[in-house]
């Protein structure tokens, strides 16, 4: 077979049958999967059934996969990514886990309510035994909290009610998982943290919430605020909807638990969602310093919204591009797909 149809073979294929593919002989063991060559992707769900598009902003790479599981009876809703799988929700009550990249498929408990939270994550890949889904969920002034939390091997959902130590309204955006604790950002830019050993949450003191009060902090739906991980430090970004200003801090340890504005990312990337935000080192330096946002040309379903935190400029097609139906950024762990 000549070895241009083998390449095209192996992009189509999931990533574990690629593999075999290159094992059948030496000359096929060449071709390369884009998966495997880029860390970040976006995946989104186009309004034709049965498949999803993957993109990579930084190489400008875009391909389908055919995942009729993600519609065994009607759409499902992409709600956060984890270690190469994706948490989804089907109808209001049934939420599963799917790796896309392999197929492998995972069904969590029916929930008792239909889903209605502000944030929902994962610990780790549902084939660990140390699995924790965990979702949150309270009133405008945040005078209480709501949790619920399923781990691996339980039959249902568990339920628990916090009365709140500082006000903690909610903002939309998923938790982040860190040194055993699921940390959420509040609309005013405090902490909360719940432990899934001990069933504990808990508004932290420290960080210093970015905005003292509600009476300071920016109308309900004008602001975007983010959570994400980088190396063992939790970074924190507040944007206007229309990109007037973009905020990013870093969690300072040696600084009394304080926020600290960043103005420069140095080699980091962020990508940016409520449902997933990843920073990342990318290996191009002129990705370095940039804020990406899932925002593609209707037409061809490229070219993603950045913003340059160094320059404070964002490039100029913020007007022309859209976020893609149902999408969430997200990483293939290849460790699991050997």
């Amino acid at each position: 077979m000549p070895i241009d149809m083998v390449q095209l073979l192996s992009e189509k294929l999931l990533l574990k049958d690629s593999d075999r593919l290159q094992a059948v002989c030496k000359p096929w063991m060449n071709p390369s999967n884009p998966i495997k060559e880029e860390q970040v992707w976006l995946m989104y769900c186009p309004k034709k059934l049965g498949t999803c598009e993957m993109y990579n902003p930084s190489k400008d790479k875009q391909f389908t996969l055919n995942l009729k599981k993600l519609y065994s009876n009607e759409p499902s809703r992409l709600l956060f990514s984890k270690d190469g799988w994706v948490l989804a929700l089907q109808g209001c009550d049934k939420l599963y886990l799917l790796n896309p990249f392999t197929n492998d498929f995972h069904h969590l408990p029916i929930l008792e309510y239909p889903y209605s939270y502000s944030g929902i994550a994962m610990s780790c890949a549902p084939n660990s035994s140390s699995c924790v889904v965990f979702a949150v969920v309270g009133p405008p002034r945040g005078e209480f909290t709501r949790i619920i939390a399923w781990h691996y091997g339980q039959e249902e959902w568990y339920h628990l009610e916090f009365d709140n130590n500082f006000p903690f309204p909610m903002a939309d955006n998923n938790p982040v998982f860190i040194n055993g604790k699921f940390y959420c950002l509040g609309r005013l830019g405090n902490l909360g943290v719940f432990n899934p050993e001990k069933n504990t949450w808990r508004v932290l003191d420290k960080p210093s919430p970015i905005y003292s009060d509600l009476d300071q902090a920016p109308e309900f739906g004008t602001e975007y605020c983010y959570l994400l991980e980088c190396n063992g430090d939790l970074i924190s970004v507040f944007r206007a909807v229309n990109m007037d200003y973009v905020r990013v801090y870093k969690l300072d340890r040696s600084k009394n638990m304080s926020w600290t504005r960043l103005e420069d990312l140095g080699d980091l990337t962020l990508f940016l969602d409520f449902r997933t935000s990843i920073a990342r080192a990318l290996p191009c330096k002129s990705y370095s310093n940039k804020l990406y946002l899932p925002r593609l040309h209707d037409e061809t379903n490229t070219a993603t919204f950045y913003y340059n935190l160094k320059i404070k400029m964002h490039n100029p097609d913020f007007k022309c591009l859209r976020e893609p139906y149902n999408c969430v950024w997200m990483e293939p762990n290849l460790c699991s797909l050997k």
